[in-house]
Parts: structure tokens; C-alpha cells; sequence
């Protein structure tokens, strides 16, 4: 097993950082078990994204990368710009959301080459490797899976008598950028000096610089933020061990969840006194109603569905009969688990599924893919589909389910290469997704999601499309954008379509470029929808002033926008002119050239120099 130094030096790396770390994407090559990413706190909503948001190829790009890493090394703490993040929306619960702030790109470059530089490297490696208390500092990274941790965790805890559990409300969204800097350099210190010269100050404004120079709040979902907080959050449990040395306690810290073993009952008085202390001086609130005793048992307390297939080895081929009822009897214990709030379940109930399908021999692969569209009686859904409606129930368990889609259709092409007509899970969700009533009840359940900016929702449906051939009728598309083709007055552009987040917008995009591709002769329609993406998107001020064009809302739009102005599609580029030439006014916001000029910010030269080496980042 390599050190931490130089686990932790491979972590924070640019290559790192750029190709895995925006969104997290923690899925090693290596992982061969469901094990391997279970309860992994920092891998949950990577993957929607990972196939339309690539930054691997920005690293294959050695102009473009080189560019990126010169360009930003300009931004000192000093000169730093502040840009507006995309606002991402997932389900919390039933009646609230929880929101992901993913930073422009030059922000969070930024911010990995504030923390790649080796002084500062050095200082968080040495800071995360002495926290013996984080069980989450290993960011999902192998070799410190599940297994390994758990072993840890256990170490902590075993032979305590008791144990009390904690965690902090709204995490992330409450955190105050400030408090960066207390927890590092100490409270009294960082409010006395407020040098850039101190790496907390550095990054307490390199991180308000993501959000708009905001204070509430941290940017959530990528490694970057994770890291950045882990190192910040060590000398907090620092302060915990501390203020508790004088007890029986031991503790450990998973994310924002702390978890304490101790043996005198009075000791329980001073772990809530030391997270009073603690939580005050940092202006951090613990959840109330997670706060708790709890048994050893419980802590441990495991899903069933982790093993579920484990042992399972067949040396005959089964029945496709015989693995509908397997996969039925798998159902019915997810679905009381789930009803019961067991930890995990809805993380693994795909991923478990997925590794049992891979581990088969092609015969009974064959049947058990055949299984998950058979039904024993006309009355009964299929088991993929029960899938499909827990999913759309319950986007959280989104990503898992596209992974189990993606070895699905992996599979069916390696066993049935010459005859698409026999993939059968594949084409039986297409048939399904193509007819009413599916077809129409997806495409309002989009569309509501869309107005009422359920990112999450209707991303996932999106994803659909793309995996099963579906696409929005021209009227499907007018009535997302608003057009009404029998108002020929000017026509007021929804409000709902400015909150969409830009990966439902290039989701969006890609249908109106199908449709521009595969239907020349609707130019009133291109007409309006070029006129919804200018009013939207361009200068709103007299004087056309487009130098901070890329700081601003829907960056990631603008640019892809321009790339395909410019590179990507003749026919989205003839009905922009053909817009262009009946509204001489306007300022081309398409082009390169508009924005290439000496007024234009550090931002707007950054991503201008990437557009000249002809990056895209959802190709």
C-alpha cells in the first residue's frame, strides 16, 4: 500500500482535480464489488453528469490544458473575479430541495491551483493525514473503501459502553465561508489579521469568489469543496480532542455526522458541552433531531442488500422463471428497507444489481437480462420497470440506476452483437418510453420539472432520452420553451427558463439542434428560439458591454453556445446569422471575435483562449 503522501499527492494534483474532481467522479477502474462503493460520502451525484460534462478530454487536450493552468495563474488572491455558480436542485425529502452550487470553471480552477501549490499542498496533506478522527478524508479513493474504513471506525468505537450520535444541520448550505479561516488559523488570529499571506484567509475568498463573492454557504459537489472543508474540519476535531481529553471518550467524524464512544455516563454532559463550545465559536448548528444515544448495533446497521447476490454462484444455467422470482424477492427487501430508512439501501439497491449481472456466465446472463422484462402474469410489472418508477419516485438513487442501465446495454451488446432486435431490456424501455401513456406522462412529469426547477428530475429523464432513442416532438419543445406559434405579437419569454440550470439548458439544446439537423425549412421556429436564448443571454445595457459576459449566470450555456456557433453545427450558425441580419442592433454573443478584444476580463480571456483550441465540454 502506497503512503498517504503520495495518496493524498495524487488526489491534490491538477490532473486529478480536473479530470475526476468537479463532480466527484470517484469510480475507479479497480472497483469490482458493490462494496467497494458503499457508503461512500462523497459519491453520490457524479455520475448524471460524468458522459456530458467531460473534463478527461480537457487533459487529452495538451494546448487547451496547458492554456488553463497558464491563465489561471494570473488569478491571484488580489486580482480574483467573482463569478455566478450554477444552481443544481436535488430532493431532500418530499417537501424540500437541497442546492449545489457547481462553480464556473475558472473559479474552481482556481481554487485547485491555490490548493496544488506545493507550500499549501504540503500544509492540508500533513493536517489530513494527523487527523486520526475524519473517516471521510480518504474521498471514496482506493484503498480506503468501505471495508477499510468500517475496520477504523470500529477500532474507534469497540469496547465503549456507550455511544451518542451528532451531526450538523444543513452542512454545506449554512457553512460560513468566514469560519474557513477561524478553524485554520484560529478565530482571534483570522479576524485580528486579515492578510492574503495566510492560506485559511487565501481560501475563505477564493471560495466566496465561486459564489458570487457570497459568504453563506460553501459550493457543494465537488472534490475541491470537499477537500478544502476536510482540511478546515481537521482542526475542529482537533478543538473536539481537546476539549475531551480529560473524559473517556473516543469519537470519529464522517463528513458532518461525529459519532462518540464513552464509558462513564457523566461523560455524555461533556461531549454536549465541548460541541456547544465548539459549534458557537464557529457559527456552526447542530441538527436537533438527529442528536441522539444510540446503540453500537445500530451505528453498524447494515442493508441487506449488500450481500444480497454474494453467494450466489450458479454452476447450471437458471431458469428465466427462476430468476424473475429472485429478482422479485429482491424487490419486496429493498422496498421494506427502504419504508424503513435502513442506511444505504437506496445507494446499493442498483449497484448490487448491477455486479450480480456482470459476475454471470453468458447463459444465465442472457436469462436473467430476459427476467427483468418478464412478468408471471398479465397484471404484474416488469422488474426493470418497478426500477424505473422507484427511480422517477426518488431521483437520489438517479446516478446508480444510469450505471445500471450503462452495464445493461454493455451486456446485451456482447451477447447479442448481430441482432439489436434481441436486447431486450433495451428495446423493450424504448417501446415502452415511445408510446402513450409513458410517453406523455414523462414528458409532463419533464416539463413541470423543468418550470418548477427540479434539476435532478428532469435531468434524469433527459438521460432517458439519450439512452433509449427518445426525443421531443417539435410541439414537446414550443411549449417547454413557450412559443406560441398562433401569437404573432411579441411574446414574452417565461421566467421559469432563466432558473433552469445550465445542464438541463444543454440537455435542451442538443434536442434543438436534432431538430434544426432534421428539419430545414422551420425557420419562424429557429427564429423565436434564437431570440429566447439572446434575450436571456445577452448584454441587457445600452452600450452592449460584454467584458464580464462569462462571470455571470448560465457561463457553461454561453460558452457551449459559442463553440457550436463557431465549430459545431452549419445549421445552428445559418439561424443565428439569419437573427442576426434582421436585428442589426444586436451584438453577436455567438462568436468569438465579440469578446476577444482589450476590455475583456480575466474570465472572459480564459475561456476565450479555450474556445481557440476548440474545447468543448459536453463533447
Amino acid at each position: 500500500m502506497k503512503s498517504l503522501e503520495s495518496f493524498y499527492s495524487y488526489i491534490i494534483s491538477w490532473d486529478n482535480l480536473i479530470k475526476r474532481g468537479y463532480f466527484n467522479i470517484t469510480k475507479d477502474k479497480k472497483q469490482k464489488n458493490v462494496v467497494e462503493i458503499f457508503d461512500n460520502p462523497y459519491a453520490k451525484y457524479d455520475s448524471l453528469f460524468a458522459g456530458d460534462f467531460n473534463l478527461n478530454s480537457l487533459i487529452q487536450n495538451k494546448k487547451a490544458y496547458e492554456d488553463v493552468k497558464d491563465n489561471i495563474s494570473k488569478a491571484t488572491v488580489k486580482r480574483l473575479k467573482s463569478t455566478i455558480p450554477i444552481i443544481y436542485t436535488i430532493p431532500k425529502d418530499k417537501n424540500t430541495r437541497r442546492y449545489f452550487k457547481y462553480p464556473n470553471f475558472y473559479s474552481y480552477c482556481a481554487l485547485v491551483n491555490e490548493l496544488v501549490q506545493e507550500k499549501n499542498k504540503t500544509e492540508i496533506i500533513k493536517a489530513l493525514i494527523n487527523d486520526r478522527h475524519s473517516m471521510s478524508k480518504f474521498f471514496g479513493y482506493l484503498p480506503y473503501n468501505f471495508e477499510v474504513t468500517h475496520r477504523m471506525q470500529d477500532y474507534i468505537l469497540i469496547g465503549h459502553s456507550h455511544f451518542f450520535k451528532t451531526d450538523f444541520s444543513t452542512f454545506y448550505p449554512s457553512f460560513y465561508t468566514h469560519a474557513l479561516a477561524w478553524l485554520i488559523m484560529g478565530k482571534a488570529e483570522a479576524k485580528k489579521n486579515r492578510r492574503k499571506d495566510h492560506l485559511g484567509n487565501r481560501l475563505d475568498k477564493f471560495v466566496e469568489s465561486e459564489q458570487d463573492d457570497e459568504t453563506h454557504g460553501i459550493p457543494t459537489g465537488n472534490l475541491v469543496t470537499n477537500i478544502v472543508i476536510e482540511y478546515a474540519m481537521s482542526f475542529f476535531d482537533k478543538e473536539l480532542e481537546a476539549l475531551l481529553r480529560e473524559t473517556t471518550v473516543d469519537f470519529y467524524r464522517y463528513v458532518d455526522d461525529i459519532y462518540f464512544g464513552y464509558d462513564d455516563p457523566k461523560d455524555l454532559a461533556e461531549i454536549k458541552n465541548a460541541l456547544q463550545i465548539l459549534t458557537v465559536k464557529y457559527d456552526l448548528e447542530l441538527n436537533n433531531k438527529k442528536v441522539s444515544s444510540i446503540s453500537y448495533s445500530e451505528i453498524n446497521q447494515g442493508s441487506k442488500l449488500l450481500n444480497y447476490f454474494t453467494n450466489m454462484y450458479f454452476n447450471k444455467t437458471i431458469k428465466v422463471s427462476q430468476f424473475v422470482k429472485l429478482f422479485n424477492s429482491y424487490f419486496a427487501v429493498a422496498d421494506e428497507e427502504f419504508l424503513n430508512g435502513v442506511k444505504g439501501a437506496k445507494k446499493i439497491f442498483c449497484a448490487s444489481l448491477q455486479f450480480f449481472l456482470q459476475s454471470l456466465s453468458k447463459s444465465n446472463q442472457k436469462n436473467a437480462l430476459r427476467a427483468l422484462v418478464k412478468t408471471r402474469t398479465n397484471y404484474e410489472l416488469p422488474f426493470i420497470f418497478k426500477i424505473i418508477q422507484l427511480v422517477l419516485d426518488d431521483t437520489n438513487i438517479a446516478e446508480r440506476f444510469v450505471h445500471l442501465i450503462e452495464e445493461i446495454q454493455k451486456e446485451e451488446r456482447k451477447n447479442w452483437s448481430n441482432d439489436p432486435s434481441k436486447r431486450v431490456v433495451s428495446c423493450y424501455i424504448k417501446d415502452v418510453l415511445s408510446k402513450a401513456p409513458m410517453n406523455t406522462r414523462l414528458y409532463r412529469m419533464l416539463l413541470t420539472s423543468l418550470q418548477q426547477n427540479k434539476s435532478e428530475e428532469a435531468y434524469f429523464i433527459f438521460i432517458l432520452m439519450q439512452k433509449f432513442n427518445w426525443t421531443l416532438s417539435t410541439d414537446q419543445l414550443r411549449q417547454i420553451l413557450g412559443i406560441n406559434i398562433d401569437d404573432k405579437a411579441e411574446q414574452q419569454i417565461p421566467a421559469y427558463l432563466d432558473d433552469i440550470d445550465d445542464f438541463n439548458w444543454l440537455m435542451i439544446f442538443e434536442k434543438i439542434l436534432s431538430h434544426m439537423n432534421q428539419d430545414l425549412n422551420n425557420s419562424d421556429f429557429y427564429y423565436n428560439i434564437i431570440n429566447i436564448l439572446y434575450s436571456m443571454l445577452g448584454p441587457q445595457d445600452e452600450d452592449k458591454n460584454v467584458g464580464n459576459y462569462f462571470q455571470t449566470k448560465h457561463w457553461l450555456l454561453k460558452y457551449e453556445l459559442i463553440y457550436t456557433y463557431e465549430y459545431g453545427n452549419s445549421n445552428f450558425k445559418k439561424h443565428v446569422d439569419s437573427f442576426l441580419s434582421k436585428n442589426s442592433d444586436k451584438v453577436n454573443i455567438f462568436m468569438i471575435q465579440t469578446f476577444d478584444n482589450n476590455s475583456a476580463s480575466n474570465v472572459n480571456k480564459f475561456y476565450i483562449d479555450l474556445l481557440k483550441n476548440r474545447y468543448s465540454f459536453s463533447e
